[in-house]
């Protein structure tokens, strides 16, 4: 039985993951997490611009996502000059917002500037140049705890040493304070993150991993699952591993 179960939620998993198979190289585990903004920002062929902002009603922040987009020399110069991008198609460009709700946004972001509306004051998330999936403030837990959270999904890895962070890497689950301090990793490294859900009446956000057990460098049927949630019921966070399966 747990050999079906095991099979069918697998096939599942990969209805929800698309077209995406992230490929693993392990030949160099030290390498560091991420590429650094300076190291883009040197790149000539490649532009730092921002995104209108981003407002989470009822707060004092404002957010910016910024990213890099890549022209040649000629349209780089013509653009500057202008001032202004409405004019270009860059939908095969790096830097995207695809989609936004309330206190939700999503798209293909590089980093993140949040400024403090009353007193002006800007900060970067980061100093890592990364691959921000989606932006999501946990407005409901906030009303019940008092302390404010958002939880990123990113890209954060260079896995298969290509030199980009695209959607042939590792999606990860990073968590930080409202003004974007404490930027901080929940999952583990080469553990892809698949989701996840917050039970509000149980002050718990539920998420599942998937661990390369078998270090094939792709993800598949042999590899191993966790489960995990983070408890907000306390002063501060904690990141519990759980099996749901343990009765089967």
């Amino acid at each position: 039985m747990r050999t079906i179960l095991s099979s069918v939620f697998f096939a599942i998993i990969l209805s929800s993951c698309g077209d995406k198979q992230p490929k693993i190289d392990y030949t160099d585990q030290n390498q560091s997490d991420s590429l650094t903004m300076d190291s883009i920002v040197a790149d000539t062929t490649k532009i730092l611009i921002a995104e209108l902002p981003v407002y989470f009603d009822s707060t004092e922040y404002l957010v910016h996502p910024i990213g890099f987009i890549s022209i040649n020399e000629r349209e780089s110069k013509r653009i500057l000059k202008m001032g202004s991008y409405s004019d270009r198609d860059y939908s095969n460009s790096e830097f995207s917002i695809e989609s936004y709700r309330e206190d939700y946004f999503s798209g293909n972001i590089t980093n993140l500037v949040f400024e403090n509306i009353r007193t002006k004051n800007q900060s970067l998330l980061t100093d890592k140049a990364l691959n921000i999936n989606y932006v999501q403030y946990l407005r409901d837990l906030s009303k019940k705890i008092k302390r404010h959270y958002i939880l990123y999904s990113v890209i954060d890895m260079d896995i298969n040493h290509d030199g980009h962070l695209d959607s042939q890497d590792i999606n990860t689950m990073y968590i930080s304070d409202l003004d974007g301090t404490n930027f901080t990793k929940i999952t583990e490294n080469f553990h892809e993150y698949n989701g996840g859900k917050m039970i509000i009446q149980d002050l718990k956000y539920y998420f599942r991993t998937i661990e390369d057990y078998n270090k094939d460098g792709v993800f598949n049927k042999v590899d191993k699952y966790h489960y995990y949630y983070i408890d907000f019921s306390n002063d501060s966070y904690k990141v519990v591993e759980y099996n749901p399966l343990q009765l089967i």
